[in-house]
């Protein structure tokens, strides 16, 4: 299907992008400004866009419940820390309710490149499909594909089929599942980013992966029959790109942002080396009492030994 790339304005598409696997068709909607401006993006939009498409019977791996992806107005923006982040949000196979997780990488950033504030996938595909965003070409196309417990270096392979078509490795995005995904409700999402500055045997340039990693999203997206969804993608460049009201304004709240974390996660979290783990040692700390023990019974362990690193990991 070819669409129409809209202007991003205030951070927004204005499209949303649905796609139904049974009846094998694609179309790009006008988000309604109204769910726009209350819901926002991100966990929210995803949330409401969950409620519209479910009922009080539908269950996690059922055809109607959808795979959801969702990133904000400010997704993608280099300016600001985290952008990057993209919600998946969908039934969760393992709590049965609502699942919502966060990744990192490229994948949400490129889908607001190119042309949507977010995308649902309901349906369930007769075999392994590949679901193909095309920014450069506007074209979005569902393509048979292995399954992805059957090829081995898949990453590898869907790398190599796009740089055979020309594309640059800096200008895809991809999410793929783990092969445990299918038989588990617990699976992952792997999302899949070129990142140029990552020395690799004193070059630059190494294909680096996130994970929405909880509530199970991978699962769904495994019995959906998807074995890869991939977007293609430019970095917008230019004065606001972004369509921000004032981008003078965005670039020096970035800027102060930027500079805030640079100076006190070294000193707290440690999440530029830690990751998501850097948390757990903050949050059981008796002034915050946050971290979920025995069902949320406490906030804290007195077991809990802080987290550290070989000195041989950080260099």
């Amino acid at each position: 299907m070819n669409y129409t790339h809209k202007t991003l304005d205030h951070g927004y598409a204005n499209q949303i992008l649905h796609v139904d696997l049974t009846a094998g068709t694609i179309a790009a909607c006008p988000l309604d400004p109204e769910v726009r401006d209350f819901f926002i993006g991100g966990r929210g939009l995803g949330l409401y866009l969950l409620h519209e498409k479910i009922n009080a019977r539908t269950k996690a791996y059922d055809p109607e419940n959808p795979l959801i992806f969702s990133p904000g107005p400010l997704g993608g923006i280099p300016q600001f820390p985290g952008t990057s982040k993209c919600m998946a949000v969908s039934l969760s196979p393992l709590t049965r309710i609502p699942g919502v997780s966060n990744f990192g990488g490229h994948f949400g950033a490129y889908l607001k490149y190119a042309g949507f504030d977010a995308m649902t996938i309901t349906g369930i595909a007769k075999d392994s499909v590949m679901i193909v965003i095309d920014g450069f070409k506007r074209e979005i196309t569902i393509t048979h594909a292995q399954k992805a417990d059957q090829v081995f270096g898949l990453e590898k392979d869907i790398v190599d089929q796009f740089l055979r078509e020309g594309h640059e490795k800096k200008d895809m995005a991809f999410l793929t599942t783990g092969i445990g995904a299918a038989s588990t409700a617990f699976g992952c999402i792997n999302s899949h980013y070129y990142d140029a500055t990552k020395p690799v045997d004193g070059t630059k340039g190494l294909f680096r992966t996130k994970q929405a990693g909880r509530t199970g999203l991978g699962s769904v997206m495994s019995h959906k029959n998807i074995t890869a969804i991939v977007v293609l993608a430019a970095f917008p460049h230019g004065d606001n790109p972004y369509g921000a009201a004032d981008w003078g304004k965005v670039k020096e709240a970035g800027a102060k942002l930027h500079k805030i974390v640079r100076d006190v996660d070294p000193q707290a979290l440690q999440m530029h080396l830690k990751g998501s783990a850097g948390l757990i040692s903050f949050m059981n700390k008796d002034e915050y009492q946050s971290l979920p023990v025995n069902n949320y019974q406490f906030g804290s362990h007195t077991a809990l030994t802080p987290l550290r690193l070989p000195s041989s990991w950080l260099f």
